[in-house]
Formats: C-alpha cells, sequence, structure tokens
C-alpha cells in the first residue's frame, strides 16, 4: 500500500544520504514501531513528530478519521522512535491551533514525561506557531512576538537534557 511505498522510499533516501552526513533526523507521520526501525537501519537517526495540539478537543476536531485520530497513538509516537532506535526523539505543538498558554504547559508535560520514559535520547522540541495567511487561515489563537520567546526560554531553563530546534 502507499505506506510501505513511502516507508520504502524514506528508507532507500536516509541509505544515499547517510555516507555524506554525521547525522539524519527525519520529520514524519506518526508510524509503529516496526516502520521505524528500517529507517533507523538505514541511517536515520533523529526523529521529530508534532503532536500538533494537547488540547484533546481540538485534536478530535482536527482529525476525525485514520490512525492520526487516536490522541494517544500520537502522543507515544515519540517513545515508539526511541523503541525503534531514533536518538534524539523531538515534539512539539503548532502554536494557534488552540490557547497558546495550554499548549506552554503541554510542551513541557512532554518533555518532561519523555525524558523519563527514553532515558539515553535527548528530546528536541520546537513551539512554530500559525499565523494567518492567503489561503485564509486564522489561528484560533494569535501570540505576540515576544510569548514564544518567553516559553522557549522557559522551558530551556527548567528542563536540562534538550535540544531546541
Amino acid at each position: 500500500a502507499v505506506g510501505v511505498q513511502v516507508n520504502r522510499a524514506m528508507k532507500e533516501c536516509v541509505r544515499a544520504l547517510a555516507p555524506n552526513f554525521s547525522s539524519i533526523a527525519i520529520e514524519v507521520s506518526p508510524m509503529e514501531t516496526n516502520d521505524y526501525v528500517p529507517i533507523v537501519e538505514a541511517g536515520a537517526d533523529g526523529l521529530v513528530v508534532y503532536q500538533e495540539t494537547y488540547d484533546r478537543e481540538i485534536y478530535a476536531q482536527l482529525h476525525t478519521a485514520g490512525p492520526k485520530r487516536d490522541f494517544n497513538w500520537r502522543l507515544d509516537c515519540a517513545e515508539r522512535g526511541y523503541a525503534a532506535g531514533f536518538r534524539p526523539v523531538g515534539i512539539g505543538a503548532l502554536f494557534g491551533l488552540s490557547r497558546w498558554q495550554a499548549e506552554g504547559v503541554g510542551v513541557p508535560a512532554h518533555v518532561e514525561y519523555l525524558l523519563k520514559r527514553c532515558r539515553q535520547a535527548p528530546v528536541p522540541f520546537s513551539l512554530p506557531r500559525s499565523r494567518p495567511n492567503a489561503a485564509e487561515f486564522q489561528p484560533a489563537s494569535s501570540q505576540t512576538d515576544r510569548e514564544p520567546t518567553h516559553w522557549n526560554f522557559a522551558l530551556r531553563r527548567s528542563v536540562q537534557r534538550v535540544w531546541n530546534v
């Protein structure tokens, strides 16, 4: 099926790039552990998967079908990547899908959880924010330029074993 073809193509791409790079990290949709293993074996060492939002209600409104609709399955993705051999495992929320304050609590809680469960992996985090755009998207919550900087600083100060991506 399509997922198998994408996985095979990603594996081959990583295999082709690996001799030329000291580190390869991928940012992909959530997969099962056994789907990640061939990509790790091909030479990828880092994984980034955005939770998108830590607000379960908003998440359910955004994801109405398929495996992606399972909030907990997506939340556990970094652990599945860790089990497959990725080091580091990165996370993040897309600020603007729900109240930014809720995401500002969800990201550090997820980081702390992963640091306890994935002891040999740094946990990079990212705090991208959604902005209004030409496609008429309007974020549910807006931030000034200062607010993400404050959250980034606070998270980096409170959790020492993270990388900022």
